[in-house]
């Protein structure tokens, strides 16, 4: 079993002096990669895009530099910055990497270790009763489909106007002399404060939803995409790609499994009968007007997702769940 552990370091003043030096030829090496292949793409561009072969010759375009190519390379880095670690296999772990990384408040170090007696834990398949599907959102940062809700904590919006008025200090002082530095160190740390306040609200959020012991399923959402939408800023705040990473490897340790599935239609589709009920944006009510199912809209989203995680029909799914509590249903004669 594979698992990673944080911890902060407190260095002696030589011991900073010495991981800095290990700094300096990392930080070369990124620029360096980084510049090869600028100028890659700087000796290849050409103005014309498009022309006939018959007329005009293209030359062969030199080897372009990739990942892994680079990569071959960082064996001659690793030679200079030399690290060794012991002491962990009489616990039983196997220390597979070393992170050392520099804050704004010191040093820290992560261990990803290698657990060879714990065994890997075989989950179970999933079924509508060992499941439970979440529906996120900018509202409630989720609802489950049984009702449940958790407001999204939006620390970046309550912390919005101290950024404004650090980032102002910050240009109004000269810049690399010493009241610039220390404008920008306040500035780090309250970033780095807004950084721990939303991973320890994602941690708390999935310990409680592996507690359940029931498989997750959400869905595959293109954050991405999402945060080049005019709702960029509170995408970002809810930080949903780093919540799904957290919720992943704690499912795993568990021995259980969260399942993606496609989002299209699940805030537009009926967990009653599976019919489309077109709603706007603002409307946060599900009612439909074919099997009189009335719903909130995020709930009804997670019945789907649920559903749709399990590879159940929708009607065949409403039978199964003997209608769930906080489901409103009422008989249109309708048969399954």
């Amino acid at each position: 079993m594979r698992t990673a552990y944080q911890y902060r370091l407190r260095p002696t003043p030589r011991q900073v002096a010495w991981m800095d030096g290990w700094l300096e030829p990392l930080r070369r090496q990124y620029n360096y990669r980084l510049a090869e292949r600028f100028r890659w793409w700087e000796q290849n561009r050409c103005d014309i895009h498009a022309c006939s072969l018959t007329v005009c010759h293209l030359p062969q375009l030199k080897d372009q530099p990739t990942f892994y190519s680079q990569k071959r390379d960082l064996v001659n880095t690793k030679v200079l910055v030399p690290v060794r670690a012991s002491g962990t296999e009489s616990l039983g772990f196997v220390i597979k990497t070393a992170t050392l990384t520099r804050k704004v408040d010191g040093w820290y170090v992560t261990l990803s270790l290698q657990a060879p007696s714990v065994p890997e834990l075989n989950p179970d398949t999933p079924a509508w009763e060992n499941t439970i599907g979440i529906d996120l959102g900018l509202d409630d940062f989720l609802v489950t489909d049984s009702g449940e809700s958790v407001k999204v904590p939006r620390h970046y919006r309550r912390t919005e106007k101290k950024l404004k008025r650090l980032q102002k200090a910050i240009s109004r002082q000269k810049k690399r002399s010493n009241r610039y530095k220390k404008a920008v160190k306040r500035l780090a740390k309250v970033h780095q404060k807004l950084a721990n306040q939303r991973r320890d609200f994602h941690h708390k959020t999935a310990h409680k939803l592996v507690q359940t012991r029931k498989h997750i399923a959400h869905e595959a959402l293109n954050i991405k995409g999402l945060a080049r939408t005019r709702l960029a800023k509170s995408v970002h705040d809810a930080g949903w790609g780093q919540f799904l990473q957290i919720l992943a490897a704690k499912a795993e340790r568990a021995g259980l499994l969260t399942i993606a599935v496609d989002p299209r239609g699940s805030s537009q589709e009926c967990s009653g009968c599976g019919r489309d009920v077109p709603k706007k944006l603002d409307e946060r009510w599900h009612d439909c007007p074919h099997c009189g199912l009335s719903i909130g809209r995020d709930q009804n989203s997670a019945l789907i997702i649920k559903s749709r995680a399990v590879g159940r029909p929708v009607l065949k799914a409403q039978e199964m769940s003997c209608y769930r509590a906080g489901v409103t249903v009422r008989e249109a004669g309708r048969s399954p």
